[in-house]
């Protein structure tokens, strides 16, 4: 399981700037990867603090809870991917 989450970690900082070079373009890269490092960082600050919360005061449904809390924090993503996304020029 650590490999896997290594292995995903990798790939994700790999490759992300070819993606904010295909989404937002080359003009603007430095600060949109900028912030996703930025974003990046601050989840992995709140991100255990949230689940240590859920961990504390929900004890039986410890782990219910907490794959909640993540499937929340992935739609949230998404959606907010959906709005930044780039118009298809045709």
């Amino acid at each position: 399981m650590l490999c896997y989450i290594f292995l995903c970690y990798g790939g994700g900082f790999g490759t992300m700037p070819s993606y904010v070079l295909d989404v937002f373009g080359s003009k603007v890269m430095a600060v949109v990867y900028g912030t996703i490092l930025t974003a990046w960082s601050m989840a992995g600050i709140v991100g255990p603090q949230v689940f240590a919360y859920i961990a504390d005061n929900y004890k039986a449904d410890a782990a219910k809870y907490s794959f909640i809390a993540s499937a929340c924090f992935l739609c949230f993503g998404f959606l907010i991917s959906l709005i930044l996304r780039k118009e298809s020029k045709s």
